[in-house]
């Protein structure tokens, strides 16, 4: 039987499984892509700009008016680079630290991982932009969008079918 003091945080942390890796980084594409959805439907009710979001990714590389209203290539493209490396690179480290593929850990975990994002990354490192902190933009929503991100981090369970 399993106990809890049988359990060797540090030794998961520091193993080494790239399958595991790679799966982590595709789930943070696919969550990336769900959580973006959501965030590009919220955009076009609330302001009427559908390419807001990505548009927003792209204001520290390119400062305010990478928001302009209208279609413009090069802030969504560089938003949506952005988003994917940063969104892949939480998932790669999802997935290495959350070894598990039940939906009973993956879940909660998830939930914790969209709250981190919406602390750490959305009120801490975005804020701290001051292009970015003057646009105002609801943190409400962004909320909602990190948990979407996070929840939708557990398809990591349908693509890695190996078990833990």
């Amino acid at each position: 039987m399993f106990h809890a003091m049988d359990l060797n945080l540090v030794e998961f942390w520091l193993r080494r499984d790239p399958e595991r890796w790679l799966i982590g980084a595709l789930a943070g594409f696919i969550a990336a892509a769900i959580s973006m959805g959501v965030a590009m439907i919220a955009a076009g009710f609330t302001i009427g700009e559908i390419w807001f979001p990505l548009k927003l990714a792209a204001v520290p590389v390119l400062g305010g008016g990478a928001t302009r209203f209208g279609f413009a290539v090069l802030p969504i493209l560089i938003g949506l680079v952005s988003i994917v490396a940063l969104s892949g690179l939480l998932g790669f480290l999802f997935a290495h630290f959350v070894w598990s593929n039940s939906l009973r850990v993956l879940l909660p975990m998830g939930l914790t991982w969209g709250i981190f994002c919406w602390v750490f990354i959305w009120n801490l490192f975005l804020q701290s932009v001051r292009a970015i902190f003057t646009l105002q933009v609801s943190s409400g929503v962004a909320f909602g969008v990190c948990l979407v991100f996070g929840l939708s981090l557990t398809v990591v369970a349908a693509l890695d079918r190996r078990s833990p």
